[in-house]
């Protein structure tokens, strides 16, 4: 008799610790409700900064980001419909690069711009917690929408959330390739995050302590550059500028992927106007990255020439 009640209490247990399980995996994988998806989800990709044609003095800065916007259909919560919209962009970081060219062109072009976008339709599967989505092509505006014909294509793709992020998990494509977006109202923080870490390396560069700047800087850059080397550039850099008198703001962006990786990692795209001595100014350029909880400075430039009325710029 004893016997017979332990195997049914050893059963009854399997099946009662079988199903808490299966609950628990289940809230964890699981979506609150298709309301999580609605907003606005970017993520944005760092596609190179340097000389695109061999010429040391002509440097460009290039980037695309890629934008969601999503919203629940009025009396069906489970139906989408939105916007994709991928925008290419690539500028000269020179002041005057008036002599610069982009790869294959004979004359100055200040800017490559080419934004495209998608409607988008898409319906709710509670039971995978995905978004069958579907994109409708709609137009391309800027100047190297010819080269963009490649992505001028309808399309249909699977969206879930995983972790905070909402993830483009097309079934066509390896893990690799599924792409990560962040919330657009999450972008502010990781921006204030990178700010404070880059105001200790900003004071230390206007101060001209680059053995400190150095040691700031990010792994693939102290692999790339000794110490010594960093220092001797900083300092024909300040030499030909003088020091950096007053600062302001241009433009900062949060980036999930940098040139070097598929994976997405946390990066920043910074702009400042500087000014220096005799009212002369520049744009400074700025990339960062996130190693571990630490941001490091892998990328700075300064736009040209710093000379003359600034009024003239």
């Amino acid at each position: 008799m004893n016997s017979n009640l332990s195997r049914r209490f050893s059963r009854l247990y399997c099946i009662w610790l079988f199903t808490v399980v299966t609950l628990l995996l289940n809230s964890r994988l699981a979506v609150a409700d298709a309301g999580t998806f609605a907003g606005e989800w970017i993520s944005r990709t760092i596609e190179g900064a340097g000389s695109p044609n061999n010429d040391p003095a002509c440097a460009a800065l290039t980037w695309t980001d890629r934008k969601i916007s999503l919203e629940p259909i009025p009396g069906n919560p489970n139906r989408f419909r939105g916007e994709w919209v991928r925008k290419y962009q690539s500028l000269w970081m020179s002041v005057h690069g008036e002599t610069c060219r982009f790869p294959g062109e004979a004359t100055f072009v200040d800017t490559h711009l080419g934004v495209l976008g998608w409607g988008l339709s898409g319906v709710y599967d509670p039971k995978t917690d995905t978004i069958h989505l579907s994109g409708t092509y709609h137009d391309c505006n800027g100047n190297v929408c010819p080269q963009m014909q490649v992505f001028a294509k309808n399309f249909n793709t699977d969206l879930r959330i995983i972790e905070e992020d909402l993830v483009d998990v097309d079934p066509t494509l390896g893990i690799a390739d599924q792409h990560h977006f962040v919330s657009v109202l999450s972008e502010g923080k990781h921006v204030d995050e990178m700010m404070r870490g880059l105001k200790i390396i900003l004071d230390l560069v206007d101060r001209g302590d680059f053995n400190a700047v150095y040691q700031h800087s990010d792994t693939a850059s102290q692999k790339a550059i000794t110490m010594d080397q960093f220092k001797a550039n900083c300092k024909v850099l300040r030499d030909r500028t003088g020091p950096i008198v007053s600062r302001s703001s241009m433009n900062t962006f949060y980036v999930n992927y940098s040139p070097l990786s598929k994976n997405p990692g946390q990066y920043a795209i910074v702009m400042n106007v500087v000014y220096f001595p005799r009212n002369a100014r520049t744009i400074e350029y700025i990339l960062m990255t996130k190693e571990l909880a630490d941001w490091k400075l892998s990328y700075y430039y300064l736009g040209g020439s710093t000379t003359g009325d600034p009024n003239t710029r």
